[in-house]
């Protein structure tokens, strides 16, 4: 199992590795996001702490701003996040499908002859679909959400 595991990443790098500079990107943006969104609730706390306590509202004002100003940055990260991860997704996926219809131009007369032509290029849709699925709910939204775990 392993090995078809190494196998499988080895393959979505193939397509993914173009785009690298910009996968980086977001990974180190949604890497600072969970970083914010670990110390949202900490914010939260504080402020409630404040309240309960009595203190003065400058201090109050200051740590709502300081909830307000770190949960707009994560917001922003995910943002950033979803626009970016669905773009390089779909790069991906056209890549994948531009390849399968590159094989399919190459193969020889005869193969053209006895198959369908149609059901091949719907193949490779659905396979280009099934790429940009798996690179943007597994790589990028599970992704995201795995780091957080860390913090």
């Amino acid at each position: 199992m392993e090995e078809t595991f190494k196998k499988d990443v080895r393959i979505i790098w193939r397509f993914l590795s173009k785009y690298k500079k910009r996968f980086y990107a977001v990974m180190a943006v949604v890497f600072f996001g969970s970083l914010i969104e670990a110390l949202i609730p900490y914010i939260y706390g504080k402020v409630i702490d404040f309240v309960l306590a009595g203190e003065a509202f400058g201090m109050i004002f200051f740590w709502l701003v300081a909830w307000f100003a770190f949960q707009y940055v994560f917001e922003w990260s995910r943002r950033f996040l979803f626009v970016n991860g669905s773009r390089i997704s779909a790069q991906c996926s056209n890549d994948l499908v531009l390849l399968l219809n590159q094989h399919s131009v190459d193969l020889k007369l005869s193969y053209h002859n006895k198959n369908k032509s149609g059901k091949l290029s719907s193949r490779y849709i659905k396979a280009g679909d099934a790429m940009d699925a798996l690179l943007e709910s597994v790589v990028f939204w599970f992704g995201a959400d795995l780091t957080v775990l860390f913090f």
